[in-house]
């Protein structure tokens, strides 16, 4: 099949894109690639700058969004498009899309996370995790045309459990794919999980409710590196829609750990999530790195 794995890296926790790689793949086989540094006409916040290694000067002669944007669409075209964690990715685009009053597209999109997820056994499933899991060793992180390209190297495996097609996986697990500008990449079954929404802050758009976090009941524990407290981690976990959590409760679903996150290793609010998790109930145990990949 062909499409056109999509990776941003951004300069803010307002989420403004200041790098861009892509990957066209056709046929199992990469046959062209896109990476250009983008200057979002914003601060950069020194977390985002620390994991991406992209600073100020290095895109103040750099194009910004709007003036880039005819070659993004050029290499993309009508293709069908892959990111890890694709929630974030596809948020990205809309808001840069939104903020220079550009064309809206349509183009439809894939998560290869939450592929993963259904697809291997694994502790977590970032991007890293995954691409060890699946034997690829070593690569730039948080370079956007790197990031990519695993992703659609893991993507190719993926697609390996379910003859070679988008439809085996969204058939078999009941999902739908995604669209840029319309409704997200979510399971057609209806979740019996009623969500209270704050209306008025979404409509403000100061909270964005198709964010991957957006009303789950997070918890974090041990050092939240490379944050200064575990306030700051809890705070931008609020500003993506998460109830924070300061303790382990029944309907937690995520726990973020500064420690190791195996079961054998586990003490405190961990091995009371393990424990939780043993009795049937779905937490999803992160480490620091991967919630950094759903809020960077």
């Amino acid at each position: 099949m062909d499409y056109v794995a999509i990776d941003f890296e951004t300069a803010n926790t307002d989420e403004a894109i200041c790098s861009i790689g892509m990957v066209k793949y056709s046929n199992g086989k990469e046959i062209e690639t896109f990476y250009s540094l983008i200057n979002p006409e914003e601060p950069f916040y020194f977390m985002n700058s620390h994991i991406n290694g992209i600073y100020e000067p290095n895109v103040q002669k750099e194009k910004n969004f709007k003036d880039i944007f005819p070659e993004i669409m050029n290499f993309i075209g009508e293709s069908f498009l892959v990111a890890h964690t694709a929630q974030n990715d596809m948020r990205y685009l809309r808001k840069a899309i939104e903020k220079y009053d550009l064309p809206k597209i349509e183009n439809e999109y894939i998560c290869s996370m939450k592929i993963a997820k259904k697809t291997y056994n694994l502790k977590n499933y970032t991007l890293k995790s995954v691409s060890r899991a699946i034997g690829i060793k070593g690569f730039d992180h948080h370079n956007a045309l790197e990031d990519a390209r695993i992703c659609a190297l893991i993507f190719e495996d993926e697609l390996k459990y379910y003859d070679g097609s988008i439809n085996g996986f969204t058939d078999r697990h009941l999902y739908k794919t995604g669209k840029v500008f319309g409704n997200g990449f979510v399971k057609t079954k209806s979740s019996s999980k009623s969500r209270k929404y704050n209306a008025e802050l979404i409509n403000h758009g100061l909270i964005d409710e198709t964010h991957i976090l957006f009303e789950k009941n997070i918890c974090f524990t041990g050092h939240i590196a490379p944050f200064e407290s575990k306030e700051e981690a809890e705070n931008l976990a609020e500003s993506k829609g998460a109830n924070v959590k300061k303790s382990i409760v029944k309907n937690l679903d995520i726990l973020v750990s500064g420690e190791q996150t195996s079961p054998n290793a586990a003490g405190g609010k961990l091995k009371q999530a393990y424990e939780l998790k043993e009795g049937g109930k779905d937490i999803e145990i992160m480490s620091v790195e991967e919630f950094l990949s759903y809020v960077l």
